[in-house]
């Protein structure tokens, strides 16, 4: 088992490129008292959470946005403003430093990919979030192999900044977190673990 991604990044907002997106678009705070919206996102997710997973996110220092064209929620993201987070897939903990956000589970729903949606999206929440919660500095792991991810992000001016991963063997994981300019509060950045 293995998965090897990027830690995709940007540190100057200010140099931010702007999208256009193909539809009219609102961006929207889910809030969990709000629970026709969070009945829809449960519905809508392509990861399959569960309510309880999205109200036990919400309830933590998890935020979640979605997009939504004609009051349809077309995509979504959660992004973490704390201090540290465990990847439960990769089964490690990262640490962020005041200024940074994490981003999480980035999804637009099949009929509307390719209308530059997710790109909007993040767009208007990096500057959101560094207006509202001061924080100028985000993170993303990306799949190598999610080339049209990598895609998105180039249009935005995103760039790697790291390399993230395991590779794990009869019980034995290897974990790695390359590149200095990456989470640089994380401070284990190479280590072994049983499973």
């Amino acid at each position: 088992m293995q998965m090897h991604g990027y830690v995709i990044g940007y540190r100057d907002i200010e140099n931010l490129l702007l999208v256009d997106c193909k539809i009219i678009l609102e961006v929207k705070k889910i809030n969990i008292d709000d629970e026709a919206v969070v009945n829809e996102l449960t519905r809508a997710d392509v990861w399959s959470m569960s309510r309880e997973d999205i109200s036990n996110l919400l309830q933590q220092e998890w935020h979640c946005y979605a997009a939504l064209h004609g009051g349809r929620i077309v995509a979504s993201c959660f992004v973490y403003l704390g201090k540290k987070f465990e990847d439960k897939y990769m089964d490690r903990e990262f640490i962020l430093d005041r200024s940074e956000v994490y981003w999480w589970r980035g999804y637009t729903i099949q009929e509307y990919r390719g209308l530059e949606v997710i790109p909007f999206l993040v767009a208007y929440l990096i500057k959101h979030l560094a207006d509202n919660y001061n924080k100028t500095r985000g993170f993303f792991f990306v799949r190598r192999s999610n080339k049209s991810m990598l895609r998105g992000f180039q249009k935005l001016g995103l760039y790697p900044l790291g390399w993230v991963g395991f590779i794990e063997l009869f019980g034995i994981r290897f974990h790695y977190l390359w590149g200095r300019k990456a989470l640089k509060e994380t401070r284990k950045r190479c280590f072994v673990a049983l499973r």
